[in-house]
């Protein structure tokens, strides 16, 4: 999942720092989806991402993230103003 995201919207460092281990097999990605009270339903998520600096800092928290426990990076569904 985050291989064709990156590919499609992410800039060319970015392309070229994440896909080729992603695709070598060196970084592995969960996805962070379902939340208390919403599941996957992506209409009723509560996570936020705000802008701090250059990042953003996130509030709220999943119920399920396959792959968590392998991952070294995630794919995370939050809210935003931006």
């Amino acid at each position: 999942m985050a291989g064709p995201l990156i590919m499609a919207y992410g800039t060319t460092a970015q392309r070229e720092r994440f896909l080729p281990r992603i695709l070598d097999g060196t970084e592995i990605w969960c996805l962070g989806y379902s939340e208390p009270g919403a599941g996957s339903d992506l209409a009723s998520i509560a996570t936020s991402a705000v802008r701090d600096g250059d990042g953003y800092a996130i509030s709220g928290r999943k119920i399920w993230t396959s792959h968590a426990h392998y991952a070294d990076r995630c794919v995370l569904l939050a809210k935003s103003s931006n």
